[in-house]
């Protein structure tokens, strides 16, 4: 029998990559080469930050517009982007947890009931 914490470190194995994909997707896209900020800022509101953000709902969408700029391409596939991976994040690898999360306690609840 696993134990719960391989079944959360599993899951970690499937978000971390699919993630920090994501976080370089935000960097390449929208560059902030001609912003100057301190190093204290770049944990906040750097594009690559994006993601992990966003994995707690906390996408900030009026900055997110601001840094997208003008151009076709990337005023269409920010957007995208993002809802994809939100979808993916939330729906998809949230669901596949709770899906783990509940084979393992019903493991554990039968292996106590044999004990």
């Amino acid at each position: 029998m696993r134990s719960p914490y391989s079944q959360v470190g599993l899951f970690i194995v499937v978000l971390l990559p699919l993630t920090l994909g994501f976080a370089v997707g935000f960097a390449v896209i929208m560059p902030r080469e001609n912003e100057r900020f301190e190093w204290y800022e770049f944990f906040g509101n750097a594009p690559i930050w994006s993601p992990f953000w966003g994995l707690h709902g906390a996408f900030d969408t009026i900055t997110l517009e601001n840094q997208v700029g003008d151009e076709w391409p990337t005023r269409v596939t920010v957007p995208v982007l993002l809802w994809v991976y939100q979808f993916i994040a939330t729906v998809v690898l949230v669901n596949l947890l709770i899906a783990q999360m509940a084979d393992t306690y019903s493991n554990i609840t039968s292996e106590g009931q044999l004990r």
